[in-house]
C-alpha cells in the first residue's frame, strides 16, 4: 500500500512522490502496489491491511523548510509483523521531486526484496523524426528518467545514430 505523503506548509509534492513510487513498483512486476486516498500516520490499522491481504505499507510526509527546500520522511512497515522496516529523513529541493521519488523507489524495493532497484537510473535511446517541409530525417539521442519522463535531446543528426551505451561509471554515453 502506498499512501499519499502528508504535505505540510504548502508542499504539494507528497501525492506526486507517492504516485511515482507506486508506478515504479508496479512497473517492476514484483508488486501490486495500490494507493489509498487518505494519508497514513503512525497510527496504522494493521488488522485492516491484513484483511486486505497487503504485506507492506509505505507512507511519509513532506515538511516545508524554505521556499525551495523540504524535508521528506519515509516509512516502510511490514503489515504482518507490525514492525518498521525502514525510516529516513531526507532534505529535498523542489526541482528534485521526480528524482527523489525514483531514489525512494529503489530504497523500498531493496527494503522489501533485498535486491537493488533500478528506478533511479537513466534511459538512452534514439528517436527518428521527419521534417516534411525540408524532406529531411533527423535522428535524436535522448536521455530520460527510467520511466520515460523528462526526455532531453543530447544529439540531433541527419545521419543514423547507433545504439547508445553508458560508460561503466555511468557518467558518459
Amino acid at each position: 500500500v502506498i499512501a499519499p505523503f502528508k504535505a505540510g506548509g504548502g508542499a504539494d509534492s507528497g501525492a506526486i512522490i507517492a504516485n511515482i513510487i507506486r508506478d515504479n513498483l508496479n512497473r517492476s512486476g514484483q508488486f501490486n502496489a495500490i494507493s489509498t486516498s487518505k494519508p497514513i500516520t503512525n497510527q496504522i490499522d494493521f488488522n485492516y491491511w491484513k484483511k486486505q491481504k497487503k504485506d507492506a505499507i509505505v507512507f511519509g510526509r513532506v515538511e516545508k523548510v524554505s521556499e525551495k527546500v523540504f524535508n521528506l520522511f519515509l516509512y516502510v512497515y511490514d503489515v504482518y509483523s507490525q514492525k518498521q522496516l525502514y525510516a529516513e529523513k531526507l532534505p529535498i529541493h523542489t526541482t528534485g521531486t521526480r528524482r527523489i521519488a525514483h531514489y525512494l523507489s529503489d530504497i523500498i524495493y531493496y527494503t522489501l526484496l533485498g535486491q537493488k532497484g533500478s528506478f533511479d537510473t537513466r534511459l538512452t535511446y534514439v528517436t527518428v523524426s521527419e521534417d516534411e517541409k525540408k524532406g529531411t530525417t533527423y535522428y535524436q539521442l535522448e536521455i530520460s528518467d527510467s520511466d520515460g519522463h523528462n526526455p532531453q535531446t543530447v544529439v540531433k543528426s541527419r545521419y543514423p545514430l547507433l545504439s547508445p551505451a553508458w560508460s561503466p561509471d555511468q557518467n558518459k554515453i
